[in-house]
């Protein structure tokens, strides 16, 4: 069905996400970041029971994020297809897939401009700014600070990255 082309282009793809992720992680530290915001908040003994269970599973990422991938590609692909059917366009589930997979590299961009932008220009940052932080979005060019909590998910959604 696909072929060693576009199966090619989504272990590339699964592969860059984990390393994008994972280096985004390392790069920006954000284990210390996450434990000095925690210590703040609770006890030792809760602290050491969270970095535990976060440690045991941190291989998760390695099966999670393919599994994601996998999944949206195949969705995406499939509505595409259905609205193609709609409107009486003739095309291949298979170009759709290839079609699909290549947009999805667009999505590594976010991880890259975040790397970037906290490790260069924002290099004094804390753990809730980075949570909250979405890549040429709306909600950092506000004061987030102000904004209502059910307001923050779809002003992250309006940025750039969406609409390309």
């Amino acid at each position: 069905m696909i072929n060693e082309k576009t199966l090619f282009r989504l272990l590339l793809l699964c592969l860059l996400a984990i390393g994008f992720t994972t280096f985004h992680h390392y790069i920006l530290d954000l284990k210390v970041l996450e434990i000095n915001t925690l210590s703040k908040k609770i006890s030792q003994n809760q602290l050491d029971k969270i970095v535990n269970a976060s440690q045991s599973n941190e291989y998760l990422n390695y099966i999670v994020v393919p599994i994601n991938i996998f999944v949206k590609v195949v969705i995406t692909a499939l509505l595409l297809l259905f609205g193609c059917t709609l409107f009486n366009v003739k095309i291949h589930l298979k170009k759709l897939i290839r079609l699909t997979i290549t947009a999805e590299f667009l999505f590594l961009l976010p991880i890259l401009y975040e790397i970037t932008y906290f490790k260069f220009i924002e290099s004094n940052h804390s753990y809730i700014y980075i949570q909250n932080f979405s890549s040429l979005s709306f909600f950092n060019l506000i004061n987030n600070i102000d904004v209502e909590p059910w307001l923050i998910y779809p002003l992250q959604t309006l940025n750039l990255f969406e609409l390309a």
